[in-house]
């Protein structure tokens, strides 16, 4: 799908076949993109030995030394979650640390560790992290990262047709999956930062029961 807009009642969604097709209501549930950051090794090691979740991957990798590249508020969240699942925890802000003197102070007595420079890249085996290399040749021996990149909507039709997007660049969608135009419904990924099968699935649902409800009332 390449694009699609409003005629009347009906949307048209157009194919890069050059095929041409109409619906009463759209669902988007087309899931979001990572934005890799610069670092040599990061693609190779996603979803390996990076990880972005501590509910989805905590109890695989617990006790171990554990290394979280973030900085500022989300590096500190990670700091609070982490500690249930070790007490070996790094933070590598890969930059000139942004934090405040509170949560300096909470990180300091929970014996969490700051490393501001920058990273050259992971040394790793088939995406299995061994180590962190700085650019300053230092090497710091890990096997698991927690990061959580930013991210963009992997299909823009809804941003065509005039949805709202949040701030973390989701789409704005109420209890029942609707999207801010009428007729559009967005579910799973692309709608929370919640990303797991469970609420994508659950997210699913609401939307399919809304959108037939819908549909049902409009023909009665």
């Amino acid at each position: 799908a390449t694009s699609a807009g409003k005629h009347i009642d009906l949307f048209t969604v157009s194919t890069e076949a050059g095929n041409t097709f109409t619906a009463k209501k759209i669902l988007c549930a087309t899931g979001v993109t990572d934005i890799m950051p610069p670092i040599d090794g990061f693609d190779d090691c996603w979803a390996i030995s990076i990880l972005h979740c501590p509910y989805c991957h905590g109890y695989e990798v617990k006790g171990k030394p554990t290394a979280v590249l973030a900085n500022g508020d989300a590096a500190y969240h990670y700091a609070t979650l982490l500690s249930q699942w070790t007490k070996q925890l790094t933070i590598f802000t890969n930059a000139p640390a942004d934090f405040t003197n509170e949560q300096k102070a909470k990180l300091v007595q929970n014996h969490i560790n700051i490393i501001e420079g920058k990273i050259c890249g992971l040394k790793h085996r088939k995406g299995y992290l061994e180590a962190i290399i700085m650019k300053d040749g230092s090497r710091h021996d890990f096997s698991v990262i927690y990061s959580r990149p930013p991210i963009k909507q992997h299909c823009t039709i809804p941003l065509q047709l005039g949805c709202a997007i949040d701030e973390q660049g989701l789409f704005t969608v109420d209890i029942l999956q609707k999207t801010t135009v009428p007729g559009v419904f967005a579910a799973g990924d692309c709608t929370t930062p919640l990303r797991s099968v469970a609420v994508a699935v659950a997210s699913g649902m609401k939307a399919g029961a809304a959108i037939n409800n819908e549909m049902a009332m409009e023909n009665f």
